[in-house]
Protein backbone atom coordinates (compact mmCIF):
# COMPACT_ATOMS: atom_id res chain seq x y z
CA UNK A 1 0.00 0.00 0.00
CA UNK A 2 1.42 3.38 -1.02
CA UNK A 3 1.11 6.03 1.64
CA UNK A 4 2.42 9.53 1.91
CA UNK A 5 4.73 10.16 4.87
CA UNK A 6 2.10 12.35 6.51
CA UNK A 7 -0.59 9.68 6.12
CA UNK A 8 1.70 6.98 7.51
CA UNK A 9 2.56 9.18 10.52
CA UNK A 10 -1.12 9.97 11.11
CA UNK A 11 -2.11 6.29 10.99
CA UNK A 12 0.74 5.40 13.34
CA UNK A 13 -0.23 8.19 15.75
CA UNK A 14 -3.86 7.03 15.72
CA UNK A 15 -2.88 3.42 16.47
CA UNK A 16 -0.67 4.53 19.38
CA UNK A 17 -3.42 6.83 20.65
CA UNK A 18 -5.92 3.95 20.69
CA UNK A 19 -3.41 1.80 22.60
CA UNK A 20 -2.85 4.65 25.07
CA UNK A 21 -6.58 4.90 25.71
CA UNK A 22 -6.76 1.17 26.43
CA UNK A 23 -3.59 1.04 28.55
CA UNK A 24 -3.78 0.52 32.30
CA UNK A 25 -3.43 3.55 34.55
CA UNK A 26 0.21 4.51 35.11
CA UNK A 27 1.67 2.77 32.05
CA UNK A 28 4.39 5.25 31.08
CA UNK A 29 5.70 3.42 28.01
CA UNK A 30 2.43 4.04 26.19
CA UNK A 31 2.73 7.78 26.81
CA UNK A 32 6.34 7.74 25.63
CA UNK A 33 5.21 5.99 22.44
CA UNK A 34 2.43 8.54 22.01
CA UNK A 35 4.90 11.41 22.40
CA UNK A 36 7.19 9.86 19.79
CA UNK A 37 4.27 9.36 17.41
CA UNK A 38 3.16 12.97 17.89
CA UNK A 39 6.71 14.16 17.18
CA UNK A 40 6.86 12.05 14.01
CA UNK A 41 3.49 13.41 12.91
CA UNK A 42 4.50 17.02 13.50
CA UNK A 43 7.76 16.46 11.57
CA UNK A 44 5.80 14.94 8.67
CA UNK A 45 3.40 17.89 8.65
CA UNK A 46 6.31 20.35 8.77
CA UNK A 47 8.01 18.60 5.85
CA UNK A 48 4.74 18.63 3.90
CA UNK A 49 4.21 22.35 4.53
CA UNK A 50 7.82 23.10 3.55
CA UNK A 51 7.35 21.19 0.28
CA UNK A 52 4.09 23.03 -0.40
CA UNK A 53 5.83 26.37 0.20
CA UNK A 54 8.59 25.39 -2.24
CA UNK A 55 6.00 24.44 -4.86
CA UNK A 56 4.11 27.69 -4.33
CA UNK A 57 7.31 29.69 -4.80
CA UNK A 58 8.00 28.26 -8.27
CA UNK A 59 7.75 30.63 -11.21
CA UNK A 60 5.17 29.91 -13.91
CA UNK A 61 7.06 29.48 -17.19
CA UNK A 62 4.37 28.11 -19.51
CA UNK A 63 0.59 28.26 -19.88
CA UNK A 64 -1.34 25.49 -21.63
CA UNK A 65 -4.43 26.81 -23.41
CA UNK A 66 -7.33 24.60 -24.42
CA UNK A 67 -11.04 23.95 -24.21
CA UNK A 68 -13.08 22.27 -21.51
CA UNK A 69 -16.84 21.83 -21.83
CA UNK A 70 -16.89 24.36 -24.71
CA UNK A 71 -15.19 26.99 -22.55
CA UNK A 72 -11.62 28.28 -22.73
CA UNK A 73 -9.29 26.83 -20.13
CA UNK A 74 -5.73 27.60 -19.11
CA UNK A 75 -3.36 25.63 -16.91
CA UNK A 76 -0.22 27.26 -15.52
CA UNK A 77 2.82 24.97 -15.41
CA UNK A 78 6.46 25.29 -14.45
CA UNK A 79 8.33 23.62 -17.32
CA UNK A 80 7.80 22.61 -20.93
CA UNK A 81 7.90 18.92 -19.95
CA UNK A 82 5.15 19.55 -17.40
CA UNK A 83 3.14 21.38 -20.08
CA UNK A 84 3.38 18.40 -22.43
CA UNK A 85 2.53 15.97 -19.63
CA UNK A 86 -0.48 18.10 -18.61
CA UNK A 87 -1.67 18.24 -22.21
CA UNK A 88 -1.26 14.48 -22.60
CA UNK A 89 -3.20 13.58 -19.47
CA UNK A 90 -5.92 16.12 -20.20
CA UNK A 91 -6.41 14.72 -23.68
CA UNK A 92 -5.99 11.09 -22.58
CA UNK A 93 -8.66 11.41 -19.89
CA UNK A 94 -10.99 13.26 -22.25
CA UNK A 95 -11.27 15.89 -19.55
CA UNK A 96 -10.16 18.81 -21.69
CA UNK A 97 -8.53 19.46 -25.06
CA UNK A 98 -5.25 21.38 -25.11
CA UNK A 99 -4.72 23.75 -28.03
CA UNK A 100 -1.27 25.30 -27.54
CA UNK A 101 1.47 26.17 -25.07
CA UNK A 102 2.39 29.79 -24.49
CA UNK A 103 4.56 31.87 -22.22
CA UNK A 104 2.76 33.84 -19.50
CA UNK A 105 3.15 36.88 -21.79
CA UNK A 106 1.17 35.07 -24.51
CA UNK A 107 3.96 34.15 -26.96
CA UNK A 108 3.34 30.76 -28.57
CA UNK A 109 5.93 28.13 -27.60
CA UNK A 110 4.18 25.13 -29.19
CA UNK A 111 1.42 25.53 -31.74
CA UNK A 112 -1.46 23.06 -31.77
CA UNK A 113 0.22 20.88 -34.40
CA UNK A 114 3.57 20.79 -32.60
CA UNK A 115 1.86 20.22 -29.25
CA UNK A 116 -0.04 17.25 -30.70
CA UNK A 117 3.26 15.83 -32.04
CA UNK A 118 4.87 16.20 -28.61
CA UNK A 119 1.82 14.69 -26.89
CA UNK A 120 1.88 11.72 -29.28
CA UNK A 121 5.59 11.23 -28.53
CA UNK A 122 4.84 11.48 -24.82
CA UNK A 123 2.14 8.84 -25.25
CA UNK A 124 4.76 6.33 -26.35
CA UNK A 125 6.92 7.15 -23.30
CA UNK A 126 4.05 6.94 -20.78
Amino acid sequence: MHRSPIEAAAVSWNEVRVKACAAPWGDKTVWTDLGAAETALSKAVSAFLKREAELAARVVTHVVHGMRFHSPMTVEVYSLDEAISTAFWGRDNGDWWPADVRTPAGEIVLSEEKLNDEVNRYEWRA
